[in-house]
């Protein structure tokens, strides 16, 4: 088995989702839909940046990119990963 890392795309989904919030004020958004260019017929759509992260994520594990914990990392190392382990770090002080 080869080491696994956080992954990195699951990190980028919850900044994303994180800054959609902290400007809208809530996690819910208007309708978006992508189209799979590689899919024909398939679109996928949300209505919140958390389940569009989450699917984000998701997507890494049914691909075999990643096992579900390194997505669960990525997550964490979103924007609030930082503040977290500073604070964390401060404390054990």
């Amino acid at each position: 088995m080869h080491p696994e890392y956080p992954g990195r795309i699951a990190s980028r989904a919850a900044s994303v989702a994180a800054v959609v919030k902290a400007v809208l004020g809530t996690a819910d958004i208007p309708e978006i839909a992508l189209t799979s260019p590689t899919a024909p017929g398939v679109t996928r759509r949300w209505t919140s940046m958390t389940a569009f992260a989450d699917e984000i994520a998701s997507a890494r594990i049914w691909s075999g990119f990643h096992y579900r914990f390194a997505t669960r990392v990525g997550y964490a190392h979103g924007p609030y990963g930082r503040r977290l382990r500073r604070e964390k770090r401060d404390a054990s002080r």
